[in-house]
């Protein structure tokens, strides 16, 4: 966040420190942390957001980390999913069964409404309002829809130098997307079809 806005968050807690302390059983006191970390930005702000933990094999316990944030915080919930991945229903089915874990022990409804990214805008797949139907047939609001937009997929130059720390000759647009990659292992004469 502090690279692309004017933003200062606090630091996040890490993957190894979350995993330690729910491995002892200290929910409430990662909870605590969560707080205290967040204060000083919801003294400053009217609106937060929070970007809970992606589901991955390494973080098993993203659900039950995601579900103690939103109750700790008393947050109200929007679930991304993505179009890409899952056709319509299986996305509502999914986005269905998410929604359900954050109603514990009766109370109401956190989740406010879903957000599907990477929708098909050139007709190769369902549509928005396909996915607002569906998702409404579960009981939840689409209050978002982002097109898949094949160029934002592509890595900027910016990205790439930091993540290889490299070091930049002759910056130019550090913006600029990669659309592909060559590595050459021949004279530049037998690579110009590539380039």
């Amino acid at each position: 966040v502090r690279l692309v806005t004017n933003l200062d968050p606090p630091e996040p807690i890490s993957a190894a420190q979350t995993a330690h302390a729910l491995a002892r059983g200290e929910d409430d006191d990662l909870m605590e942390r969560v707080i205290s970390h967040a204060d000083a930005v919801f003294a400053r702000r009217d609106v937060v957001v929070i970007e809970g933990l992606v589901p991955t094999d390494d973080q098993t316990y993203s659900v039950r980390v995601n579900v103690a944030l939103a109750k700790a915080l008393d947050a109200e919930v929007v679930l991304v999913g993505s179009a890409r991945r899952h056709d319509v229903d299986e996305l509502a089915a999914i986005m269905a069964g998410a929604e359900s874990t954050y109603r514990v022990g009766g109370e109401t409804r956190r989740v406010i409404g879903a957000v599907v990214t990477m929708v098909p805008m050139d007709g190769s797949g369902s549509d928005a309002q396909q996915y607002r139907e569906a998702l409404a047939a579960q009981g939840i609001r689409l209050v978002g829809a982002i097109p898949y937009v094949e160029d934002a997929t592509w890595v900027r130059v910016r990205d790439l130098v930091r993540e290889l720390d490299l070091e930049v000759l002759s910056e130019g647009d550090q913006d600029r997307r990669i659309r592909r990659t060559a590595i050459l292992a021949q004279s530049v004469l037998g690579s110009l079809p590539v380039l």
